[in-house]
């Protein structure tokens, strides 16, 4: 059996992706990637179980380097398919705070006079804690703003949310041991706007291909007005990202003609 075939029955297996799926995650999510990089990918992405449509691991190239990244949310969904996860407490962290150490390596953090106020200029950093049922030593991390802080809108914008995602993910890396793939948030800063996905709805290039298959149905319009009035949108870029996948599968539904063999 090729690698690819053993790829096509890992990705099928544990995210339901068959080769037409292969081909738009090609199309949408790694389109600048070499076929080796490409199943690479595809390998993590099967691996642990991780959906790039939803965000939950992503393919960059940086500086012609491919680079593979995996969201806070994609160490979450490791974590919970886990058995022995036992839960996580995260928070910010602000002057006047109180942050002490435990012998089981957990943080615990009383609240100053000014935590509630959540003045930026006073953020400290953030910590995370994970549970594991089979540890009796907490997984958990501090991380320090002036550390971390980015020249981003989103940082600018978030900056108490992002540390404490900074903070969670190298506490699930650790508590989970997700080899292979770097964290959203530990990226250099002048790619953080690339990856850190300011907007929760879809791109250009997936609007694009549901645009695509619009047109390959019986009657493009009449079915364009169905995914509008199912998903309460006026036009295709206003889609949340969360709904791409239900999107595609709807209007395929309708007996899309085969684009599968399409620049073959």
């Amino acid at each position: 059996m090729k690698r690819s075939d053993n790829l096509n029955e890992l990705t099928l297996n544990n995210l339901g992706f068959d080769s037409e799926k292969w081909k738009l995650v090609q199309r949408t999510c790694a389109r600048d990637s070499t076929p080796d990089e490409f199943e690479q990918f595809m390998y993590l992405c099967g691996t642990y179980e991780l959906d790039p449509f939803l965000k939950e691991i992503f393919f960059m190239k940086m500086g012609g380097k491919a680079t593979l990244m995996i969201s806070r949310d994609g160490y979450l969904k490791i974590a919970n398919k886990s058995s022995q996860f036992n839960g996580m407490e995260s928070d910010a962290v602000y002057e006047g705070d109180k942050i002490t150490r435990c012998p089981d390596g957990r943080y615990i953090l009383e609240y100053g006079a000014a935590h509630m106020i959540f003045d930026n200029s006073k953020l400290v950093g953030a910590y995370a804690n994970v549970f594991r049922k089979d540890r009796e030593y907490c997984s958990s991390s501090f991380v320090s703003y002036k550390d971390y802080k980015k020249p981003s809108p989103i940082w600018n914008t978030y900056p108490n949310a992002m540390m404490i995602k900074v903070a969670e993910e190298y506490a699930l890396k650790k508590a989970f041991s997700v080899n292979g793939i770097v964290g959203q948030t530990q990226v250099q800063s002048e790619y953080q706007d690339e990856v850190v996905g300011v907007s929760d709805y879809i791109t250009r290039e997936q609007a694009e291909i549901i645009n695509h298959l619009l047109e390959k149905c019986p009657d493009p319009r009449k079915i364009a007005e169905a995914v509008y009035s199912k998903f309460n949108i006026k036009k295709t870029n206003q889609l949340k990202i969360d709904d791409f996948k239900e999107v595609i599968d709807y209007v395929q539904s309708f007996k899309v003609i085969d684009i599968s063999s399409e620049g073959e």
